[in-house]
């Protein structure tokens, strides 16, 4: 049933608990990437996805213009305020850059099936050209091994794309080509309208 004041969207808080069960099944990340104008809902159906499913979660919203040091300070605080880290061990005071965020968050994750929303994404790339391929690599990686569903909310459709094909040489002189396989995000894309359109990759 739809929360009080929130309605037209069960079809895509169905979408998201069929991926989060999948995470659960699986043991392995999903990505989801929810697209649309300003104002058309999408922290608000991420918002209601969490207090429904009641699954451990981090929400991190970026600003628009800020630094890219003062992001970072921003994203350990809120990981360190949700509880998520399985890991007993003392979570560090500072990070160097989104490569170590992300490592980090790798490491905190558990067993247990848990929700990761980045919000505002377009804005942590604008502020740092390193944001989008440290998140590609931490996906790829480390991300997508752990039973994390990654919410990316304002994703250019372009992100998390399919590596292309790599050269790796054994050591005896034989070559062999492997794609390094990533998986791209599936979209929702949010329109002012009710319901939201959602893609046919979803």
């Amino acid at each position: 049933m739809a929360a009080s004041g929130f309605v037209g969207r069960n079809t895509e808080l169905g979408l998201l608990r069929t991926r989060l069960k999948r995470v659960a099944e699986s043991r392995r990340g999903v990505a989801v990437a929810i697209r649309g104008r300003r104002q058309v809902g999408k922290s608000r159906l991420v918002q209601e996805f969490r207090d429904a499913e009641q699954v451990p979660y981090l929400h991190f919203t970026a600003t628009k213009g800020m630094p890219v040091s003062e992001s970072l300070a921003t994203f350990l605080a809120e990981l360190k305020r949700s509880g998520i880290a399985a890991n007993p061990e003392p979570l560090p005071e500072t990070i160097g850059g989104w490569p170590d965020a992300f490592r980090l968050l790798a490491t905190t994750l558990g067993d247990t099936p848990t929700t990761v929303v980045i919000d505002e994404l377009p804005w942590l790339a604008e502020q740092d050209t390193v944001f989008e391929g440290a998140l590609q690599t931490a996906w790829d990686r480390l991300l997508q091994q752990r039973p994390v569903l990654l919410l990316l909310l304002g994703c250019d459709i372009h992100m998390m794309e399919p590596s292309p094909p790599t050269t790796a040489r054994s050591t005896g002189e034989q070559t062999t080509s492997s794609s390094i396989r990533s998986t791209r995000p599936k979209s929702v894309v949010l329109s002012a309208s009710t319901p939201l359109r959602a893609l046919t990759r979803i």
